[in-house]
């Protein structure tokens, strides 16, 4: 019965191996062509605006191909912006229009910041599952060594140990093995795509085209609220003097008539008094000649 259950127990340790060294090989494989599908998306969504984007920076003119409208709308929704708030971060702006980048992936879609995310992540992922499957082989072979150690087996029962030991092995290595060479191959797609970089590339041109050249081309027609503000204060700066002038001037004008009116009043009650005066001195002086 023993000797009926120790094939059994090596060829269930046999399939379990090839089972685990099968899940580990197809997840390593459908990392790395996510991988290069990310990467493809992502070139085919930057690499036309890191183009315009460099162009714009020799010739301004914006015409109606896609990218174009893109960067129409970016363009405004900029130019309100710096009429609404004073200080505007120009690369935080750029960084969030780049990174919200929509990429159809299947039936569902995600950012550029998402996937580049996972280009940069998918190296050490591949290596890790390989890394999974070298320990789960180790692990296996490991648990065959006791045969091929014991004081009474015999040089076939040791050979058959160590055939046990080194088929597990073989499937470790063969998966640490696969995850480096794709791995290498991600990285090395992705550096001479430019994907690795490319986000970083898109935010750099935005941000100089936003800072350098749009600024030229407004001139004066985007006031922030703070020159908003300052130029008001300067437009009521200058009026100031014309308008405490004409103040003065009213003012003086008033006090002036009103101390002259006071003036004729008294003048002619004066002259009144002067002509009562005079009429009651003509009726006295007759009578004292007489």
């Amino acid at each position: 019965m023993i000797i009926l259950n120790i094939p059994l127990a090596a060829s269930s340790l046999s399939v379990l191996i090839d089972y685990s060294k099968g899940v580990v090989l197809l997840l390593q494989i459908v990392a790395a062509l996510m991988a290069l599908l990310l990467s493809v998306l992502l070139a085919k969504s930057t690499e036309p605006l890191a183009a315009k984007l460099a162009h714009l920076h020799q010739d301004d003119t914006i015409g109606n191909s896609r990218v174009d409208q893109k960067l129409s709308r970016i363009r405004a929704r900029y130019i309100t912006l710096l009429t609404h708030v004073d200080n505007v971060d120009t690369a935080e702006f750029s960084a969030g229009v780049i990174e919200t980048i929509s990429l159809p992936f299947f039936s569902r879609s995600i950012t550029a910041a998402a996937a580049q995310g996972w280009l940069r992540q998918a190296p050490g992922i591949l290596i890790s599952l390989g890394l999974l499957g070298t320990f789960a082989g180790l692990t296996a072979g490991l648990s065959e060594i006791s045969g091929a150690l014991d004081k009474g087996a015999s040089t076939t029962d040791t050979i058959t140990a160590l055939s046990g030991i080194v088929a597990p092995m073989g499937a470790a290595f063969q998966t640490s093995l696969l995850g480096l060479f794709l791995s290498l191959v991600i990285l090395i797609w992705t550096q001479v795509t430019g994907t690795r970089t490319c986000l970083e590339r898109c935010e750099a041109l935005l941000s100089s085209w936003l800072e350098t050249v749009l600024p030229l081309e407004l001139g004066d027609k985007v006031i922030t609220p703070l020159r908003k503000s300052i130029q008001d204060l300067n437009a009521s700066t200058q009026s100031l003097p014309m308008a405490i002038c004409s103040a003065m001037e009213k003012v003086i004008g008033e006090a002036f008539a009103f101390k002259l009116n006071q003036i004729f009043d008294v003048n002619a009650t004066l002259a009144a008094e002067a002509q009562t005066a005079v009429r009651l001195l003509s009726t006295v002086a007759p009578l004292r000649v007489v």
